[in-house]
């Protein structure tokens, strides 16, 4: 006789995959059937029949799907009725590189990769292919012809990380700028009014002062060479040069020949005075 002990776990499937009743059924309808009389099996097979059409007809059916979070449900579970259970807003073909989440307003559903990126205006350029993939580059920026000269530090990635004025500048009386700092073109250097003046000057001055008999000279300053009468007699020359002094030593004759002919600025020093011929 059968036992409850005999009957199989709860989670035994009655018939497995082929249809078949399984071992540990099959060994409990033996032992059942081997102490029940035959109106005693019709009577349980007809229970159980009956009870096997009730749940495949739902009668019995009594409960509920909910949706959370992102899931929807359409439908509810009834005999022969179907239950939908989805995405909110989802869609059977949302297009090429798309992603389910929320969009700018936060509502749930399907929206391009591209409609959460955006460009900076006159810095990042957007583009988008047929594929939905995106594309950033940077923009192009027109060339407004203005400026000033700057020096510039450069990191490693050579974007600049430092700036400051590189002005160009001249030497008083020698080099003048204009437009030194380029804001109006290219800069301009040239020689100053006093250096010209003085280059003015250069063919017609004197080149160079050599002595000649019984004179040295002390080129020494060579804007202002001393000439000196190096013989016992001594003499005076016709000519002494702008600028230029002429010396008669300490003890020593001179002999003057007139008229002398004098530059402008020069002299004549005898016996260590100093004669200013006009």
């Amino acid at each position: 006789m059968a036992s409850p002990a005999d009957v199989p776990r709860i989670a035994e499937p009655i018939a497995g995959n082929g249809g078949h009743v399984t071992r540990a059924w099959l060994d409990f309808f033996l032992k059942l059937a081997s102490t029940q009389t035959e109106q005693n099996l019709a009577e349980l097979y007809a229970q159980l029949a009956a009870r096997v059409a009730q749940l495949e007809d739902g009668q019995s059916l009594s409960f509920q799907l909910l949706g959370q979070g992102s899931i929807g449900v359409q439908g509810i579970p009834q005999p022969g009725g179907a239950v939908i259970i989805t995405l909110q807003n989802d869609d059977a073909a949302p297009g090429n590189t798309m992603f389910y989440g929320t969009g700018p307003t936060g509502a749930k559903g399907w929206f391009s990769v591209s409609s959460a990126i955006a460009g900076t205006a006159d810095q990042i350029v957007k583009t988008t292919g047929p594929d939905g993939v995106v594309t950033l580059g940077l923009a192009d920026l027109a060339d407004s012809g203005a400026g000033t000269l700057l020096a510039i530090t450069r990191d490693a990635k050579g974007r600049v990380s430092g700036t400051r004025a590189a002005t160009i500048t001249g030497t008083t009386d020698q080099i003048d700028v204009a437009n030194g700092t380029a804001a109006a073109g290219l800069p301009t250097l040239s020689l100053a009014p006093a250096v010209l003046t003085s280059l003015g000057k250069a063919d017609s001055a004197v080149q160079e002062v050599r002595p000649g008999t019984g004179v040295t000279v002390d080129n020494a300053d060579p804007q202002r060479p001393v000439v000196s009468v190096t013989s016992s007699g001594g003499f005076i020359p016709f000519f002494i040069p702008d600028g230029q002094t002429f010396t008669v030593p300490a003890y020593q004759q001179a002999l003057f020949t007139l008229p002398i002919e004098l530059g402008d600025g020069s002299s004549i020093v005898l016996d260590g005075a100093l004669v200013e011929v006009s």
